[in-house]
C-alpha cells in the first residue's frame, strides 16, 4: 500500500488507474534524473539484467562531450531506459486511441515495439559515432544490435522464454522498420 500511495502521489490522479492495475510483485521502480519514476516489469527487467544490457553502464551516450560540459555523462543504459519509458507511454496513448475508433491490435505488438524501444542501442561500443565515422568500413552499430539480438545466447533465451519463440527476429524487423503485419501498432511504429 504504502508503494501504491508513493507511485500514486508521484504520478499524479490521472495516472492512478494505471497504477492501481499494476502488480508490484511483478517489477521494480526505477528513479530517472530525466523521467521521474519508471516502472519495469519483470519480463522487460530480465533484458535489463542480462549482460549484453548491463555492458551500457560503460558507454556514455554523449562520447567525450562530457570533457567540455562536466554534467553530460548520460550512459546508453539510461538512455534505454528513458527509451523504453517514452515508448511506454507512446503506446498507451495509441492504445486508448486504437481502442475509441475500435481498433484490434495484439498484446504481443506492444512487446515489440517496447523490447525494441530498450534494446535499440545494444550494439553501440564506445565512441561508436565517431568510430564509424572515422573507420569507415566498419560495421555499423544498427548491425551489431541486429547481431547482438539474434546471436547472443543470454538474450535469446530470456527473449524465448519471457515473449515467446522467435521474438528477436520480430525485434530486429522492428528495428529495421519491416512490417510483417498490417495491424495498427506496426502503422504508427
Amino acid at each position: 500500500d504504502n508503494l501504491r500511495d508513493y507511485l500514486t502521489m508521484h504520478c499524479g490522479k490521472e495516472r492512478s488507474m494505471d497504477i492501481e492495475q499494476i502488480n508490484f510483485l511483478d517489477g521494480i521502480v526505477i528513479r530517472d534524473s530525466v523521467h521521474g519514476d519508471i516502472f519495469i516489469e519483470t519480463r522487460f527487467l530480465k533484458l535489463v539484467e542480462s549482460r549484453a544490457f548491463q555492458r551500457l553502464h560503460r558507454i556514455r551516450q554523449l562520447a567525450t562531450a562530457n570533457q567540455v560540459f562536466p554534467e553530460a555523462v548520460h550512459t546508453r543504459f539510461a538512455h534505454s531506459l528513458g527509451t523504453f519509458h517514452v515508448m511506454k507511454r507512446i503506446v498507451e496513448h495509441f492504445c486508448d486511441v486504437f481502442k475509441q475508433l475500435g481498433l484490434q491490435y495484439e498484446d504481443s505488438e506492444k512487446d515489440v515495439v517496447l523490447v525494441s524501444a530498450l534494446l535499440h542501442d545494444i550494439g553501440h561500443g564506445p565512441l561508436s559515432h565517431a568510430f564509424e565515422k572515422v573507420c569507415g568500413n566498419v560495421k555499423k552499430h544498427e548491425e551489431w544490435t541486429n547481431d547482438i539480438i539474434l546471436q547472443d545466447p543470454e538474450l535469446n533465451d530470456i527473449l524465448d522464454k519471457n515473449f515467446g519463440p522467435s521474438f528477436g527476429s520480430k525485434v530486429v524487423a522492428c528495428l529495421n522498420h519491416v512490417c510483417h503485419d498490417s495491424t495498427p501498432l506496426q502503422y504508427v511504429f
